[in-house]
């Protein structure tokens, strides 16, 4: 079974989807498909309108939604795919993963359900799920495109699937995903795909005029960006078909969605050509949450997002560092910008902090409450605003204060007992409810150590927190030992819990459980050690007063704790061989073929 060596006893089911402009319908998408996976990585291709603001609020929300970039405007979708597959099948080590698009949803009502239907496919294989086409119906539909799509086709008599593969938590490096991620090579052999007629894929493609035209308009550009000859080619008929519609005439209106939606993707129904018969439908209400937070379900105006699209695709960007900046060193943005994102962290302070590029990193991602320590002189440091304390991190400090966020990166693992103890008392002691913890050396046996050392002193891996970190990370070294730390005194987020008990929900925000003042380890505050604010909240040193956690309550959380250090000890345990750095700035999560030598993981088992 693919959840054999999987401490909960359940399969990791983990999705990708790349979305561009879907602010009418991501929510729900998000909503209905996060609670049925482990994770659901989200690749925002240059929205212009509220798409990637949403997707990050239901991640805050949720806590098993992953938010990163790929703003490049042609549409090249297999390659990033692809590249997003490597990477996070090298931090998640899923047994299945879905490709889904922002307009299609996962038909199933349960885990129990899903995973039964997934079961179905033979080891090392892949299962077609098809679309159950949706049809427009008018009315509700341009104001909430869900609440008007209620009907759809009795028979697909074009039926098109999506992949669905089969891991076992394997990482094969030459697995590639197709355009629209309709199949999948292994080898550039296409793999053969078991049909899962019990598992649909609602698919909703044709919601109101505004996101018709929209994405015919953009989406067609974006081809011809990426292939000018792409006219030429059958791909993406659809979307040519339509833009010539528009462009050349009739065009179409409100009457005409019906009948698109009726014939979406049909290669038979070219540009001028009449309208074929209308294929018989059915009355179906599908059960999706339609709960809104965060978007109403309108679409913007085509034309604004075409003139934000171009205006995007075309303008000198600045970027967050150069590559002078990052000439020996690695500037890895993505996972710390979704950390930043994530969790509106406003503090930050980093134990160990070398030259203060972390620092100065968090710095141009908006945090103003900045603060190190380091055993440089201040004139080495290229940290521009924030506080900075010389002094040795394993000598005990304390500044009087604790940070939402504190670094502990890249931890010699080799030093002594008591230095070790002594740093992470100087991490414990300023560090609010999360911890950013990475070792040098980061080995089955050091791993093992430090984290039983962490345990002791009540701070727990956030299994799922770390390994959407690791997914987006291109340094070697974090994607292989960065761990993120969370107060075993703080309730533990309820998406970790959940993959445990396969169900997510994310307990929005964390919460201190214990109560009275905390030993401070470590010693009296040296001279010179005390730093100055940069404008943030003067901590006490006290955690706020006890909830009435249960016994019951206590138990969950303990195993979940021990279920999440016992995964990331056996990623730990697989073969693995540290690659050299790739130095440079790193604004995406998705590296070239090139660079795959970065995962580490492509080794002979």
């Amino acid at each position: 079974m693919p959840h054999a060596n999987r401490p909960s006893g359940a399969p990791r089911v983990i999705a990708l989807t790349m979305v561009k402009n879907e602010q009418d319908i991501i929510e729900p998408m998000l909503r209905h498909n996060a609670r049925l996976l482990d994770a659901l990585i989200v690749l925002d291709n240059g929205s212009v309108d509220d798409t990637r603001m949403i997707a990050l609020s239901l991640a805050r929300e949720l806590g098993n939604i992953v938010v990163t970039d790929s703003a490049g405007f042609g549409y090249t979708q297999g390659e990033r795919m692809t590249r997003l597959l490597h990477a996070a099948q090298t931090s998640y080590f899923a047994d299945f993963v879905l490709f889904l698009d922002a307009d299609e949803f996962i038909g199933s009502a349960s885990r129990t359900s899903f995973h039964r239907e997934l079961a179905k496919i033979p080891p090392g294989g892949a299962g077609a799920v098809t679309w159950r086409n949706f049809v427009f119906t008018g009315g509700a539909a341009e104001v909430d495109p869900l609440s008007g799509l209620t009907q759809r086709l009795a028979n697909e008599a074009l039926p098109i699937t999506k992949t669905v593969l089969r891991l076992d938590g394997r990482f094969q490096a030459d697995l590639a995903v197709g355009r629209g991620s309709h199949l999948a090579t292994h080898g550039g052999v296409p793999l053969a795909v078991l049909p899962l007629p019990e598992l649909p894929l609602w698919h909703f493609a044709v919601r109101s005029q505004a996101q018709l035209t929209a994405k015919a308009l953009v989406g067609w550009l974006a081809c011809l960006a990426a292939n000018p000859h792409a006219a030429k080619t059958p791909q993406s008929y659809h979307w040519r078909d339509m833009f010539r519609r528009i462009v050349h005439g009739p065009g179409f209106g409100v009457s005409d969605l019906r009948r698109l939606s009726l014939h979406y993707a049909d290669p038979n129904l070219a540009s001028g050509q009449s309208w074929p018969a209308e294929p018989a439908v059915v009355d179906d209400s599908p059960a999706i949450d339609r709960t809104r937070r965060y978007s109403t379900g309108e679409f913007i105006d085509p034309l604004i997002l075409l003139a934000r699209s171009w205006e995007q695709a075309l303008r000198a960007r600045d970027p967050l560092f150069t590559a002078d900046e990052a000439v020996d060193a690695v500037i890895d943005i993505p996972p710390f910008r979704f950390l930043r994102e994530k969790h509106r962290l406003m503090s930050v302070l980093d134990v160990g902090c070398g030259i203060g590029l972390g620092l100065e990193l968090f710095s141009r991602l908006g945090v103003l409450d900045l603060a190190g320590v380091g055993t440089l002189p201040p004139e080495s440091l290229v940290l521009r605003r924030g506080g900075y304390v010389r002094h040795d991190p394993a000598a005990g400090f304390t500044l009087g204060r604790q940070y939402d966020l504190v670094l502990c990166l890249n931890t010699p693992a080799g030093g002594s007992a008591r230095d070790a103890l002594t740093l992470m008392a100087n991490v414990d002691r300023h560090a609010r409810t999360m911890i950013a913890f990475s070792l040098d050396s980061p080995g089955l046996k050091t791993i093992a150590e430090w984290l039983a050392r962490w345990r002791q002193m009540d701070w727990v891996p956030d299994l799922m927190e770390t390994l959407a970190l690791r997914c987006l990370s291109s340094s070697a070294a974090l994607r292989r030992g960065l761990v993120i730390l969370r107060r075993t005194s703080a309730r533990v987020s309820d998406g970790q819990q959940a993959d445990m008990h396969h169900h997510v929900v994310h307990d929005e925000a964390a919460q201190d459980r214990s109560s009275g003042k905390r030993a401070m380890p470590g010693g009296a505050t040296p001279d010179g050690a005390a730093c100055d604010d940069a404008g943030g909240r003067h901590a006490t040193g006290e955690h706020p007063a006890a909830d009435g956690t249960s016994g019951d309550d206590v138990t969950v959380h303990n195993a979940a704790h021990d279920y999440a250090t016992a995964e990331l000890l056996a990623i730990a345990e697989r073969p693995y061989r540290m690659p050299a750095p790739v130095a440079g700035v790193h604004e995406e999560a998705l590296l070239d073929a090139a660079q795959s030598s970065w995962l580490g993981y492509a080794v002979p088992a």
